[in-house]
C-alpha cells in the first residue's frame, strides 16, 4: 500500500509540473508581440468591455483573461486529471476513499486557482477555474457516496455544503454572476440527486432549507434576485415530499422507514420560520417594501411548511398543542414587525398588511389548534374587539378587517351560526336551546366593534374602506339578537307558532336596520335590512307555501309587505338628505 501511494505521489507530482509547463507555455504562445502594444495607443472599444462584463459578470475595464485558446487547454487539462483519479480509483491502484479524498483535494485546487484569478482581475480565468471545480467536485461527490459509497450521507451532505459555499463565496467576492448560477443550481441539483438516491430525505431537506436561506441573504447583497427562486422551489417540493411521506396513513414506505415523525414536524416548520423570518429582518432593518418573490415564498412556506407540519402532527396524533402555541408566538411577532410601519404612511403600507396578514392566519390556525368549543370562541371575540379597537385607533382598515375575520371566525365554536341556521333556515321547527355565554359574547364583541368601526368613520372621511367590517359586525349582531328573540318566543309559544314567529323576527330586524342607517348614515345597516327582508320572503315562498297552513301564510305575506314598505320608506331619507346637502 506503501508503495502504490508513493507512486501516486510521484505521478501527481508529474502532472501537476506538466500542466505548469503547458500553462506556461501557452500563455506565451497567446500573448501578444511586446512591439504590437507599444504600437497600439487607443483603448478596447466599449462593446467588447461590455460583452465581457455580461458573460463573466465582473467590471467591464476590468474583465481581462487569458487567450481563448488557454483556457480551451486549460479545461481539457482540467477534466484529463479528474479522469486520471477516476482511473486509477476503478484500476484499484489506490482505495475509493483515497481517490475521493484526492480528487475533492483537486477540485479544492482549482477553486484556490479561482479566488486568484479573481484578485487579479483576470476573470475569464476566475470564472473557468470555479466551473472546473464543479464539474469535478459533485459528479465525484455523488459517485463517491452513492455507486461506491465510500462516504457517508451526512459526510456527503456536510462536503457539499462546504463545496457550495465555497465556490458561491468565490463569485459573490468577485461578483461573478454566471459562477453564482452554477454553485446554485450544480448544489441543488446535487442535494435532489442524493436525497433520491440514499433516502435520507430529513438530512438533504435540510440541506436544501440552508442552501435556500444562504443564497436568499447573498442575493439581498449582489441583487442577483433570479437566484432566489429555484433555491426556494427545491426547498418547497423538498418539505412538501418530506410530508406527504411521512403523512401517509400506512406510515412511510419502507425504503424510507428510518423517517420520524417528530423531526419531519421540525423541518417543515423550519421552512416557515427561515424564510418568514428572513424577511421581516429585511423589511425591518432595511426599511424595504416586501417584493413578490417574498409573498410567494412566505405563502410557500405557510401552506408546505407549516402546513405540513400540521398535517404531520395529526397523522400522528402528537404535537398539535405545541404547534398552536408556535402559531400564536409567531402570529405575535408578525403583529409586532406590521406594527413596526404603522406609523408610516404609503411606504410601509404593503408591508404593515402583509405582516398583519399573516399574523391573523397564524392566530387563527394556533387558537384552533390550541383550543375548542366556546373557550376558542371567547378568545376569537377578544381578538376581534382588540383587532377593532387597534385599527380605530391607528386607523388602519387592515387591522378592522382582521377584527371582522376574528368575529366571524367565532360564530362557528360558540354556536352562533349553528343556532341561527336552526332558528330561521331549518326546514322544520324546533326547540331552540338557550344561547351560552359563548354566544352572548361573541354577539356583544360584534356589537363593540361595530360601535368602535363606526366612531372612527364618522371622524375619518377617508375610512370608507370599513364599510364591509362594519357589515360584518353589524349581521352578528343582529343574527346574536334574532337567536334571542326566537329563544324567547319559544318560552311561550307552542312550536306550531314559531313559523310565522320567524318571520316577523326577521321582518323586524329589517326595519330596525333600515331605521339605524335611517339615523346615522351608515350604509352597511341598509345593505342588511334588505339582504334579511330578502331572506324573510324566501322563507315565506320555500317554507310556508309549500307547507299550505293558511294562517302562516297569511301573518307571513303581511309582515313581509308591511317590512317592505316601511324600508324602503326609511332607505329614501339619507338619498334625499345628502342631495340636499350635495345642493347646497
Amino acid at each position: 500500500m506503501t508503495d502504490r501511494v508513493d507512486l501516486l505521489e510521484e505521478r501527481v507530482s508529474a502532472l501537476a509540473t506538466a500542466v505548469a509547463a503547458l500553462e506556461a507555455r501557452l500563455a506565451e504562445l497567446g500573448r501578444e508581440p511586446a512591439s504590437a502594444v507599444q504600437v497600439r495607443a487607443e483603448p478596447e472599444r466599449p462593446d467588447a468591455a461590455m460583452t465581457a462584463r455580461e458573460a463573466f459578470g465582473g467590471p467591464a475595464s476590468e474583465a481581462a483573461g487569458s487567450a481563448p485558446a488557454a483556457l480551451v487547454g486549460r479545461a481539457f487539462l482540467g477534466f484529463g486529471g479528474a479522469y486520471l483519479f477516476r482511473a486509477l480509483t476503478e484500476a484499484g491502484t489506490i482505495p475509493p476513499l483515497v481517490g475521493a479524498v484526492l480528487g475533492l483535494a483537486y477540485a479544492g485546487a482549482w477553486i484556490l486557482a479561482a479566488e486568484r484569478s479573481g484578485r487579479r482581475r483576470r476573470l475569464p480565468d476566475a470564472v473557468l477555474h470555479a466551473f472546473l471545480s464543479l464539474a469535478v467536485a459533485l459528479p465525484l461527490l455523488w459517485e463517491a457516496t452513492v455507486r461506491i459509497q465510500a462516504v457517508s450521507p451526512l459526510a456527503a451532505a456536510a462536503l457539499l455544503s462546504g463545496i457550495g459555499a465555497v465556490v458561491f463565496a468565490v463569485a459573490w467576492r468577485h461578483d461573478l454572476a454566471s459562477v453564482a448560477w452554477a454553485a446554485t443550481l450544480g448544489a441543488v441539483g446535487t442535494a435532489w440527486g442524493l436525497l433520491l438516491a440514499t433516502m435520507r430525505i430529513e438530512l438533504f431537506t435540510l440541506l436544501l432549507i440552508g442552501f435556500g436561506a444562504a443564497t436568499l441573504w447573498a442575493t439581498y447583497g449582489r441583487r442577483w434576485h433570479g437566484l432566489r427562486w429555484p433555491a426556494a422551489l427545491a426547498a418547497d417540493f423538498a418539505v412538501l415530499a418530506l410530508v406527504f411521506l411521512g403523512g401517509r396513513s400506512g406510515g412511510p414506505p419502507e425504503a424510507y422507514a428510518d423517517l420520524s415523525p417528530g423531526r419531519a414536524v421540525f423541518v417543515a416548520l423550519l421552512l416557515f420560520v427561515v424564510y418568514a423570518g428572513s424577511f421581516a429582518v429585511r423589511t425591518l432593518a432595511r426599511r424595504r417594501d416586501v417584493n413578490v418573490f417574498e409573498v410567494f415564498q412566505t405563502a410557500a412556506g405557510l401552506l408546505v411548511g407549516y402546513g405540513g407540519a400540521v398535517h404531520l402532527a395529526r397523522a400522528v396524533g402528537t404535537r398539535e398543542a405545541a404547534l398552536g402555541l408556535a402559531a400564536l408566538v409567531l402570529s405575535a411577532l408578525g403583529y409586532a414587525a406590521a406594527f413596526g410601519f404603522v406609523q408610516r404612511d404609503a411606504a410601509g403600507a404593503r408591508n404593515f398588511v402583509f405582516f398583519s396578514s399573516l399574523a391573523l392566519v397564524l392566530a387563527l390556525t394556533g387558537g384552533g389548534l390550541l383550543v375548542e368549543g366556546p373557550a376558542l370562541a371567547l378568545v376569537w371575540a377578544a381578538f376581534g374587539v382588540a383587532a377593532a379597537l387597534l385599527g380605530a385607533r391607528y386607523c388602519r382598515r387592515s387591522l378592522t378587517a382582521h377584527g371582522a375575520a376574528y368575529v366571524a371566525a367565532a360564530c362557528i365554536p360558540s354556536g352562533l351560526l349553528g343556532q341561527a341556521i336552526s332558528a330561521f333556515v331549518a326546514p322544520t321547527v324546533t326547540a331552540p336551546p338557550r344561547p351560552g355565554a359563548a354566544t352572548v359574547a361573541v354577539a356583544i364583541s360584534a356589537t363593540v366593534s361595530w360601535v368602535l368601526t363606526t366612531r372612527w368613520r364618522r371622524r375619518d372621511p377617508e375610512a370608507g374602506g370599513a364599510r364591509f367590517p362594519a357589515a360584518v359586525f353589524l349581521a352578528v349582531a343582529a343574527a346574536g339578537a334574532g337567536v334571542g328573540a326566537i329563544w324567547a318566543f319559544a318560552r311561550f309559544l307552542p312550536l306550531e307558532a314559531m313559523a310565522p314567529v320567524r318571520t316577523l323576527v326577521l321582518a323586524a330586524a329589517a326595519v330596525g336596520l333600515a331605521a339605524l342607517s335611517n339615523r346615522t348614515g351608515e350604509e352597511a345597516a341598509g345593505w342588511l335590512a334588505w339582504a334579511v327582508l330578502a331572506a324573510a320572503a324566501l322563507r315565506v315562498l320555500l317554507q310556508d307555501l309549500p307547507a299550505g297552513r293558511p294562517l302562516p301564510l297569511f301573518a307571513g305575506f303581511v309582515l313581509c309587505g308591511l317590512a317592505l314598505l316601511a324600508v324602503s320608506s326609511l332607505g329614501k331619507r339619507p338619498d334625499a338628505s345628502s342631495g340636499q346637502e350635495a345642493r347646497s
